[in-house]
């Protein structure tokens, strides 16, 4: 009975030593083949790689953090400040894209918009592209809710009037001096969404929380489009005065 209970004493610790890794870096036939992979009986003992720094590493400010443009605070044709120093720099001149005529950059500057009950939704755009006095304005984002729309649909000649009760799912669109292109998608108090092109005439049921992107260097505009048949947008860059 005393050799068995020895024999599985030993059994037991001989499974120990299989599973841990040995203090002699893994040589030997107990190697824990986990830890220790690729160690050979014969080759030197096996080491953990070598940090690149023996401190920690100090992360400096992302420089993407300082390009950035700021508006200064009297709205109007936008003045540009640096955010880190301060110091008011010149505006980086649109780059037209060599792959599309039609086409350029520009640095963008938001500027955010709340509208209220009552007002005509397209008449409150058309009013911060006068104030901000922006040849370029794109509609990015709205959320809120209208009593009155006016869409027109898909190859429909004219629009069509809904009124009622409506939440805004979508906003977006071109602005310039003498046009604009806007779509508008709203839900229903089904759930049901539907949308179109949005004609003047919308009006605000509760709010209207708008964010617009000002383009400064570019000049939007609307021009015959042989291809599609349709007045489309036309862009340019604005020559530096």
């Amino acid at each position: 009975m005393r050799q068995l209970h020895a024999r599985a004493s030993r059994g037991r610790a001989e499974s120990v030593r299989r599973l841990l890794p040995l203090a002699d870096g893994g040589r030997g036939a107990g190697r824990h083949r986990g830890l220790n992979a690729g160690c050979s009986p014969r080759a030197s003992p096996c080491r953990a790689p070598a940090l690149t720094h023996d401190r920690p590493r100090r992360y400096t400010r992302d420089k993407a953090a300082d390009a950035p443009w700021l508006i200064d605070a009297r709205f109007g044709l936008p003045r540009f400040r640096h955010p880190a120093s301060g110091e008011r720099v010149a505006v980086p001149s649109p780059v037209a894209l060599a792959a599309d005529p039609s086409a350029a950059t520009s640095p963008g500057i938001f500027a955010a918009l709340r509208l209220l009950p009552g007002a005509d939704l397209i008449a409150g755009l058309r009013a911060l592209q006068r104030r901000a006095d922006a040849p370029a304005m794109a509609v990015v984002a709205c959320a809120g809710s209208l009593t009155r729309v006016l869409i027109r649909h898909a190859d429909a000649a004219e629009g069509t009037l809904y009124e009622g009760r409506f939440e805004i799912t979508s906003l977006s669109g071109t602005i310039d001096p003498r046009h604009q292109h806007l779509h508008i998608a709203i839900a229903d108090p089904e759930g049901r969404v539907f949308g179109g092109h949005l004609l003047p005439g919308s009006q605000v049921r509760t709010t209207a929380e708008i964010v617009a992107l000002i383009l400064p260097g570019l000049r939007f505009g609307r021009a015959p489009c042989p291809r599609s048949g349709y007045d489309e947008l036309t862009i340019a860059a604005e020559e530096a005065p």
